[in-house]
């Protein structure tokens, strides 16, 4: 009997009832943390290297744990306590799990993965590959298209965080080699076009852009199933040129950073990159918006729904 054999006698029962997802708290090489907890009523330990809780993942981590474990696989929980690693359940009741429309069409996968982050020193400039540099270089099936939507800055209050998105015009291959080799954070984040993000707001940063993002901000970000980053500012995670670099080496990696043209204006990735919501439904007092635009073609979407809860005083025959 092979296990997903197994997993089909053991737990087809069991989804018949909802699954408790296990909090997932991943190391990273950046600080933060204490917000996620805070926000998912978790113990609190204050900000360190469990930086982001993984929902629904079903890959792994690029980076180990520190003691050498992969991490970042989402473990789901039943109502009698038994455990398992949600991709185990996807590959063995695809159509359970994800609807049989969808399992027919793309097979037993999920399209997406949701992190919920929180960083109390500003992230490092990186960029994330398309679909095509992944399947070519890294023999991945998906790139890293992910948006941000910011729940909180500055812990409440309405205080707008830093951000840098896309080169500024003008930027060329020659300019990051330059940044990268001179080591200056101020110098890499100079060749970015700067912003700021408030809570409230969805940002969608396309593969290829590359990006940073302020301390102090809390957010959910929905991406492709993918862990692949090439991270310019390496000094500031300490990692080493083939960490920095999936192993690809800069002269390879840097292929996955999109330059402007020459003579292309700057500050197009921001107006891309910064997303306008968008009226779905309402029922009642109750109403969901769609967050990304959908002119964007993100491979993904995402909705935001306000509900509004009313209560009323319970009469005696409530409690009969």
């Amino acid at each position: 009997m092979n296990e997903s054999t197994s997993l089909r006698q053991s737990w087809a029962e069991a989804l018949r009832a909802p699954l408790e997802v296990v909090p997932d708290f991943v190391h990273r090489p950046y600080v933060g943390g204490h917000e996620v907890r805070r926000f998912r009523r978790a113990p609190s330990r204050g900000d360190d290297h469990r930086t982001e809780e993984w929902l629904g993942s079903v890959v792994p981590a690029g980076n180990p744990d520190p003691d050498g474990r992969p991490q970042g696989l989402t473990t789901v929980r039943d109502q009698d306590g038994r455990m398992v690693k949600l991709k185990d359940l996807v590959e063995a009741f695809p159509e359970e799990m994800l609807g049989a429309n969808f399992a027919d069409r793309y097979g037993a996968k999920m399209g997406f993965l949701v992190k919920i982050i929180s960083l109390s020193a500003p992230g490092p400039v990186q960029t994330h590959p398309s679909g095509d540099f992944a399947k070519r270089h890294l023999h991945q099936d998906h790139g890293q298209a992910e948006a941000w939507v910011i729940l909180d800055v500055e812990a409440g209050n309405e205080a707008r965080a830093p951000a840098g998105i896309g080169f500024g015009s003008g930027v060329h291959h020659d300019d990051l080699v330059a940044a990268i080799e001179q080591g200056s954070s101020e110098g890499m984040r100079s060749l970015l076009r700067r912003t700021t993000v408030a809570a409230g707001e969805t940002w969608l940063i396309r593969p290829g852009v590359p990006h940073y993002l302020g301390g102090g901000v809390l957010f959910i970000e929905i991406q492709e199933p993918s862990d692949c980053s090439v991270v310019a500012e390496h000094w500031g995670i300490g990692a080493d040129e083939s960490g920095a670099t999936m192993g690809l080496g800069w002269e390879r990696a840097l292929d996955a950073f999109d330059f402007p043209e020459p003579g292309e204006a700057g500050g197009g990735d921001v107006e891309r990159a910064h997303q306008r919501p968008s009226w779905v439904r309402e029922r009642g007092q109750n109403q969901e918006d769609r967050l990304i635009d959908s002119a964007a073609e993100a491979p993904f979407d995402v909705r935001g729904i306000d509900v509004c809860l009313l209560y009323t005083s319970p009469s005696p025959r409530d409690f009969s």
